[in-house]
């Protein structure tokens, strides 16, 4: 028992939008049951001198909003006579068949034919190219079946279209119904396919959307059983009220049938983003909107008997799914791409499709809402006049074309300046046998491509200005006083920031010197550490212990650049006193070799590691310099290396380093003999004298 009473929260909703709509319908029946409609006052309004001054966009508002109240009133208020004026509809639209039977059969085949068709087509040319893939999970799979099942659909829409005409079309009413029947299924098979390609209820690897297969057959039929619903209806309440139902009566009816397909779709979007979270519930609410939006315009319309905003938010909505199916397939073959390792390998293409999938969904989003604009401000509303839409859409148009040709422009700069220049190197830890290389001083990047993200950012800035400016200007604004204010504006600005002025001026001057670049190890003052961003005052340097230094221009000071051009490293090694120099010579060309030798360091040296001779005559040491020129970047690693070796060779061949310890050498002999000498003088001086005998 307690099973059967669990209602969740979507079944909760819907029962209550529902006893909202009927508790509506019965009052506004109730109430123009009651009260007669009282006469316009026309007269008056003709008259009032007060009219023209008094009508405001606002007035236009509320006068639509009062217009679009009276017309639901009235037509909720037939709602009771519906069923009655339908059924007798439908009995006249019955009367006028001349072979019922024989004309439904025709119907019917018509359907099954545009119902089924499709896929055997599409099974058929799948089976006749059986040499490509058409079902795996690559994208380029998942394209092939999308536009083989459009061009089966094609064919099937083609066949159907001429079998109608010919076999459906008569002079007789019931015929019309026939062939409004056929072509209904032929726009519902229409409408259906980019749902088939999003949710694929039987192939889960194609499935463009997050969802398992119950979900997705739920959903798919729940689109199926709307569109359906709505498509009859729309086809068969005209032929209605060509058969004699009056036209209140058939408005109430479509808004009831509205008010169920909205029901029934809010119910499954509700279902079907029960256990998404995140920008997927996000999308799921979205959803629910537009739904609640169309069905809004489409009772506004039916009482109205105006459908232009609602075929907008039709096809505004239909631009939404296509976009997001394009946005789905492009995300596959990205994430694809970078699974396979191909982004490497095709950095041109895969940078493309980022730029593809970051362009298409705002140019998408700005046609949709210009759209839903005009439907909601000029048709629904009336805020604005036809006069007024035409000057304020030539002014919208013109600001979305420059946002929309300057947004394609900003991301085929960044495409460009990813795939031309040099791309910025990632400051990673140090790892492995790597631990001297400098964080982050590996390939530099490029001089331009070091300043791309101040000039991107100055140009976003340009483009979204000047789509603000030529929208101000075909509204009629004078734009003149706005430039010679924001000149005036910004050389306030400049007298008040000295500071900030200072450090942009100086970083145009570091950046005219080339003095640095992203990925460049430097040292500024106290502060050191890899170059990682350059914006327009300051630039942000790492130090290779992980902290960063955010430095303005004006502080800079003296900049040693540790990453231009080449390193000379030198460095000296005490040997002992008797060392065969040639030898040493020898030995450390050989080390040279072997390092220059070495793939990891092979293309890193300019000049090879040598000995450049005695550098000084210590006590005990002769001082030997060393010294090679590589490639900023990996100096550290190769000297400790080269050290490393050079000792392994001295020791190897007999060569000593020289030692701290003091050694004592006396005039000659051997070192026995030298020891005995020392002892017995040692001797002597300690023992006591000796009494001398008397004489």
């Amino acid at each position: 028992m307690s099973r059967a009473f669990n209602i969740g929260p979507g079944r909760r909703v819907a029962a209550g939008l529902a006893l909202f709509v009927l508790g509506l319908v019965i009052t506004v029946s109730v109430a123009g049951a009651a009260a007669p409609a009282e006469a316009p006052p026309a007269a008056t309004a003709a008259v009032n001198p007060l009219r023209n001054e008094l009508d405001t966009s606002f007035t236009r508002m509320w006068a639509n909003v009062d217009l679009i109240s009276d017309r639901l009133a009235t037509v909720l208020a037939a709602l009771p006579a519906a069923p009655r004026a339908l059924a007798d509809a439908t009995a006249t639209l019955l009367d006028t068949a001349a072979t019922p039977l024989l004309t439904l059969s025709k119907v019917l085949v018509v359907v099954l034919a545009v119902i089924w068709l499709p896929a055997l087509l599409s099974r058929l040319f799948m089976r006749w190219m059986r040499h490509l893939d058409f079902t795996g999970p690559d994208a380029r799979a998942i394209l092939r079946r999308g536009l083989l099942d459009i061009v089966a659909l094609g064919l099937t829409v083609a066949v159907a279209g001429v079998v109608g005409r010919n076999r459906l079309l008569g002079p007789t009413l019931f015929d019309a119904f026939a062939a409004s029947i056929g072509l209904a299924t032929i726009q519902w098979r229409i409408w259906m396919l980019p749902f088939l390609i999003l949710l694929r209820p039987s192939d889960p690897q194609q499935r463009l959307i997050q969802a398992d297969d119950q979900r997705a057959l739920m959903a798919y039929r729940s689109a199926g059983l709307c569109f359906a619903a709505g498509f009859v209806a729309v086809k068969y309440l005209p032929l209605m009220i060509d058969a004699g139902m009056p036209v209140p009566p058939a408005q109430a009816v479509g808004v009831v049938v509205g008010t169920l397909i909205m029901i029934g779709a809010v119910f499954a979007l509700q279902r079907f983003f029960a256990q998404s979270r995140g920008w997927r519930k996000t999308m799921g609410n979205v959803a629910k909107v537009m739904v609640l939006v169309g069905w809004a315009l489409w009772t506004i319309g039916v009482s109205m008997l105006r459908f232009e905003a609602y075929n907008v938010v039709f096809w505004a909505m239909e631009v939404a799914i296509a976009t997001y199916i394009i946005e789905r397939l492009l995300s596959r073959a990205i994430a694809q791409r970078e699974a396979d390792g191909i982004a490497e390998k095709d950095k041109n293409r895969f940078s493309l499709l980022h730029v593809a999938r970051r362009t298409m969904v705002p140019v998408a989003a700005a046609v949709v809402l210009v759209m839903l604009a005009r439907s909601w401000l000029v048709d629904v509303f009336g805020i604005f006049t036809w006069e007024d839409w035409r000057t304020f859409d030539r002014a919208l148009i013109m600001v979305i074309s420059v946002l929309i040709v300057g947004h394609i422009a900003y991301e085929l700069l960044g495409y460009w300046s990813s795939t031309r220049l040099s791309a910025p190197v990632a400051v990673a830890a140090p790892i492995g046998d790597h631990e001297d290389a400098l964080p982050g001083a590996g390939q530099p990047t490029s001089r331009l491509s070091s300043i791309m993200p101040v000039v991107r950012g100055f140009f976003g800035v340009l483009v979204v200005a000047t789509a603000l400016l030529l929208g101000l200007s075909h509204l009629g604004v004078n734009i003149s006083p706005l430039l010679a204010g924001a000149g005036i504006f910004g050389l306030a600005f400049s007298f008040g920031s000295q500071t900030l002025v200072k450090d942009i001026v100086s970083g145009v001057f570091f950046v005219a010197d080339d003095a640095f670049r992203v990925g460049e190890y430097i040292q500024a003052g106290s502060h050191k550490g890899t170059v990682e961003k350059l914006s327009l005052r300051s630039v942000r340097v790492r130090h290779q212990n992980g902290q960063f230094h955010t430095i303005p221009y004006g502080q800079l000071g003296a900049v040693t650049n540790f990453s231009r051009d080449y390193a000379t490293i030198k460095f000296n090694l005490r040997l002992a006193r008797d060392t065969d120099m040639e030898k040493a010579r020898k030995l450390a060309k050989k080390v040279g070799a072997d390092l220059s030798a070495m793939p990891e360091y092979a293309d890193q040296f300019i000049a090879p590691f040598k000995m450049q001779g005695v550098t000084d005559i210590e006590p005990n040491a002769l001082l030997c310099r060393f010294k090679f020129t590589v490639k900023p970047g990996k100096q550290t690693m190769i000297q400790r290396e080269a050290i490393k070796r050079i000792h392994k060779a001295f020791h190897d061949s007999g060569i000593e380093f020289a030692s701290n310890a003091v050694v004592v050498q006396g005039r000659g002999g051997t070192m026995q003999e030298q020891s005995l000498e020392a002892a017995g003088a040692a001797s002597t001086t300690m023992a006591p004298p000796q009494p001398q005998p008397a004489a």
